[in-house]
């Protein structure tokens, strides 16, 4: 708008010539401003609407000066929490810091009542039980009569140990548990009797007895009875 035009629109409508002024000091200050189309800071790049076309690296301010443009800090991403494998059980080996627990089943002894073949069959049988109910996949060894026989001292024979020397004897080859079974008899029956010591405490954790005519029930007798005393290993380690 000139200001000749400007002075035409005073004459004509003098009772506006207030708001005729307002609008050409606007006209004025946005060519002076450089938001007009033909102004110097259209020509170095700015639109009418005031907005830059450089790509990013200035935004326009209210009057059309080019500042650092501002960049949205991007929001920390935490690390992700660890989690357990699927399927994992918390517990599932036998002890709480998953060292193998051993348990050594040492040879029967009869002071002769039954023949050393007996001696060792009755052992085999225990040996057997605790296999079933210490699963080695849970970390239980029973350890195996070569395996005691190699770790005893020269001079020690684990068929003259019982109670406390049997406990010794247990923790002089490394076990955690020590086995035995004695035989004797009462009256015209045999009798048997198995114990099953913890190395580390001394004490005397289970037993059982029995009362039979022959051998072969009292191996019934080790069969049916066993397993609820290595079950108390089980217990132990749970705990």
């Amino acid at each position: 708008m000139s200001y000749a035009k400007v002075r035409f629109a005073i004459c004509i409508f003098p009772d506006m010539k207030e708001l005729v002024a307002i609008s050409l000091l606007s006209v004025l200050c946005l060519g002076g401003c450089g938001l007009g189309g033909n102004s110097p800071a259209a020509s170095r790049g700015f639109s009418s609407a005031g907005n830059s076309d450089l790509t990013g690296m200035y935004s326009s301010s209210p009057v059309g000066t080019p500042v650092p443009a501002r960049h949205e800090a991007e929001p920390a991403i935490e690390p992700a929490a660890a989690t357990e494998p699927a399927g994992s059980i918390v517990g599932q080996t036998s002890q709480k810091d998953g060292n193998p627990v051993f348990i050594a089943v040492v040879e029967t002894i009869s002071n002769g009542v039954i023949p050393p073949n007996e001696n060792q069959y009755l052992t085999d049988v225990l040996r057997e039980e605790a296999v079933k109910i210490l699963d080695p996949n849970q970390n239980y060894t029973i350890m195996t009569r070569e395996n005691i026989q190699a770790m005893l001292p020269p001079d020690k024979n684990i068929e003259d140990c019982e109670g406390s020397c049997l406990v010794e004897t247990g923790r002089n080859i490394a076990a955690n548990y020590v086995v035995q079974a004695r035989v004797s008899t009462f009256a015209s029956d045999l009798t048997i009797t198995v114990e099953l010591y913890d190395t580390r405490t001394g004490k005397l954790m289970s037993s059982f007895s029995a009362k039979n005519p022959d051998i072969n029930s009292l191996e019934v007798e080790i069969r049916q009875k066993s397993p609820a005393m290595f079950q108390q290993v089980q217990n132990a380690q749970s705990n």
